[in-house]
């Protein structure tokens, strides 16, 4: 999700896919952190290509694994001039105490600053923050990952929130397998029954997966992997055109 965020920042800073044209920005991917010598030489590189539309509350100092989430914090803020802005915010589970945490006043401290964070929020907290901050209309794009965590929880308060805001749209992006497919394709089924049970209009399940694996029979998985676990850029593309189609849609839906 990070790097499909960062693709579609790039499209609308700079008027291009990044991975279709050759252009002077030193050849480092936005959507491949290994193209970068460190975590925080991508969030700094990443936030000069969006060109000053871009915030980064970011700290990276760890590796991750499931002790160490609370000393890595992903947040941004995109906002190009008369045009709605686009946040970003990575999920950790911290052992339920806090899924989301940041800075208070990250535009003062971005791309990258070591410091503790000044707030944290669950995923209904944060939903509620959202929509004081930004007002009706939103679009909530989420996907939980490969990573464990409680999948159906997540979902419930999803629906509990999209019932409550019926202005808001809720897309639930599948979990793409590795590319060892070691992770089912049917990772996120039991969200999915979740999301059916509730038979609301405003929650849209954007099956990516599907999409993919005749590409992937014809031409193997290195034509949609570029490594075991993230997909290549053009196919993040591909996301965000589905994510706009499924937005587009729901507008023409609306009185």
């Amino acid at each position: 999700m990070r790097y499909q965020f960062v693709s579609l920042a790039f499209r609308l800073a700079n008027g291009y896919w990044q991975h279709e044209e050759s252009r002077p920005d030193g050849g480092r991917d936005v959507a491949y952190m290994p193209a970068w010598s460190s975590w925080r030489d991508y969030y700094s590189g990443t936030t000069e290509l969006l060109r000053g539309y871009a915030i980064c509350d970011c700290v990276r100092e760890v590796d991750f694994q499931p002790d160490t989430t609370r000393k890595i914090i992903e947040n941004r803020y995109f906002q190009m001039p008369n045009r709605p802005p686009l946040v970003y915010h990575t999920m950790f589970n911290d052992n339920g105490i806090c899924h989301i945490k940041g800075r208070a006043f990250p535009e003062l401290i971005s791309p990258y600053f070591d410091s503790d964070p000044e707030w944290c929020d669950t995923i209904p907290g944060l939903l509620g923050n959202l929509r004081r901050r930004y007002g009706p209309g939103l679009i909530i794009y989420f996907n939980f990952g490969i990573h464990d965590g409680d999948k159906v929880k997540a979902a419930r308060s999803l629906v509990q929130f999209a019932r409550y805001a019926p202005d808001t749209l809720i897309v639930w992006r599948q979990t793409t397998p590795d590319h060892s497919g070691t992770k089912s394709v049917h990772h996120d089924e039991p969200v999915f029954e979740v999301f059916r049970n509730a038979s609301l209009s405003n929650i849209a399940v954007m099956r990516i997966w599907e999409t993919l694996e005749e590409e992937i029979k014809v031409r193997g998985k290195g034509s949609v992997f570029i490594d075991d676990l993230h997909v290549r850029p053009r196919i993040n593309k591909l996301f965000s055109e589905r994510l706009g189609q499924i937005v587009e849609q729901h507008l023409e839906r609306q009185p």
